[in-house]
């Protein structure tokens, strides 16, 4: 007869519960968890990825919006630069035109008859008052002392005589007051 005496059987402990079905219940309850644990980080999962695909979609939405946005911009901007560019070049010509048109009126003027005495030809003195000359020139040469000047100045550059090539001579412009004609003559 065999002595030795089985260890864990039900009846040394008192209790009639099968081991093997004790294990087996034991390991069904922690696959339940297991499966439990499972479905809930799938549900977890699942949420995540709808949450990220949200998330992505409302970035691709912003993305897009910005993208046009920026299209837009950029569709302004080279508009502007182009307005720019056409400002510019208008601008650049009418400076010309009114530098043109300048040069054009201070040559009128100069050479207008109504009221302007231009005297040529005369030697240049170093400081000398363009207004007294010309009331000296139209005194001496006219007989003239009732002409009222209202200013005098050396018009245009020195120029060199063609006869002797020591003499300077600087043409003068004077204006009278309005209301006066300067005289016709020329003296020689």
């Amino acid at each position: 007869m065999n002595t030795r005496k089985k260890r864990g059987t039900a009846s040394e402990h008192g209790d009639d519960t099968d081991p093997g079905a004790e294990f087996e219940s034991f390991v069904r309850d922690q696959f339940k968890l297991l499966l439990d644990g499972q479905k809930a980080l799938r549900s977890e999962v699942r949420a995540l990825e709808e949450n990220l695909e949200k998330n992505v979609e409302m970035l691709e939405s912003r993305l897009e919006r910005n993208e046009e946005k920026s299209r837009e911009l950029e569709t302004k901007l080279r508009e502007v630069e182009r307005q720019t560019t056409e400002g510019s070049e208008r601008v650049k010509s009418a400076t010309e035109e009114i530098a043109d048109l300048q040069r054009k009126c201070n040559k009128l003027e100069r050479f207008s008859r109504r009221n302007n005495i231009r005297i040529i030809g005369r030697k240049v003195e170093r400081g000398e008052n363009c207004l007294i000359t010309v009331q000296k020139i139209l005194r001496e040469k006219f007989g003239r002392t009732d002409i009222k000047i209202e200013r005098a100045h050396p018009d245009g550059p020195p120029q060199q005589t063609w006869r002797r090539q020591d003499t300077t001579t600087h043409p003068f412009q004077s204006e009278l007051l309005p209301g006066q004609d300067a005289p016709h003559e020329s003296v020689a």
